[in-house]
């Protein structure tokens, strides 16, 4: 199914309704079908764009064509489809709009949680770099830098095991990991219940080095895509330990300067 926003422009996939619906959401904060001025405020506030009531009140202007006082989704889908056209690229709201779009809102068990596009983009690489010349891991590298391709990947659990093993060499005994590529060198797939013992081994080896494992369990990873948070804040610990870890005076005799 598709539709057609309000002002007769394309006609839009439901996808696509759905990624502006998500957006706009995060404007809503009440669910109220609706986004009025303190909503707007708290948004800019957020963003640290705000700075007077003034500036409130004129950007719902720029967006409130039935001159209700709010934003209704049909008149922000108008705007969104007339910035991306660049039609609308001059208007304030677009700025706001764009900044509000960086960050990615996903559903959670304990309620919306935000991420930005670019800590996904940024872990990817770095995996990339730590990883990309395993041969246990052809079938998942490289990780694309934009999207939910790093969330996708952790699934089988071989990429956060292996990972564990770069932030601290050893933790994991690698020969325990149910691996997809054979002896042969061709590829398998792995049955859930080897899935869950990767996932497993590998949570239990990051929270033996101190990554802080709350609410993160091996249906939450093999679920990555609905549950991004979860799994960015075990990279990210990861990345940091691996980090740090490096950090010594037989690493670094320089650090006796400190000292001084």
């Amino acid at each position: 199914m598709s539709r057609r926003s309000s002002v007769g422009g394309p006609k839009l996939a439901e996808n696509e309704i759905a990624e502006y619906k998500q957006v706009f959401a995060s404007f809503d904060k009440d669910s109220s079908g609706h986004i009025d001025a303190k909503e707007l405020k708290q948004v800019l506030q957020e963003l640290k764009m705000y700075e007077n009531d003034a500036q409130v009140q004129s950007l719902i202007k720029e967006v409130d064509t039935n001159k209700s006082g709010t934003i209704e989704f049909n008149e922000f889908l108008d705007i969104v489809l007339a910035i991306k056209s660049g039609k609308g690229s001059k208007l304030n709201f677009a700025k706001v709009y764009s900044k509000q779009k960086e960050l990615v809102q996903v559903q959670g068990f304990a309620g919306v949680h935000s991420f930005a596009e670019e800590e996904m983009a940024a872990f990817s690489e770095h995996l990339n770099q730590c990883l990309g010349g395993d041969k246990d891991l052809k079938h998942l590298m490289p990780l694309e830098s934009k999207g939910m391709d790093l969330c996708r990947k952790v699934k089988d659990g071989l990429l956060i095991a292996k990972f564990v093993n770069v932030a601290i060499p050893e933790t994991i005994d690698e020969r325990a990991l149910n691996k997809v590529i054979g002896k042969d060198g061709k590829a398998r797939e792995l049955t859930l219940f080897q899935i869950n013992e990767n996932q497993n081994l590998g949570i239990a080896a990051a929270k033996s080095i101190g990554v802080i494992t709350t609410n993160v369990g091996a249906a939450e990873i093999v679920a990555g895509e609905k549950h991004p948070h979860l799994v960015l804040g075990m990279v990210w610990q990861l990345v940091k330990i691996q980090l740090l870890n490096n950090i010594s005076l037989k690493n670094h005799p320089e650090l006796i300067r400190l000292l001084e």
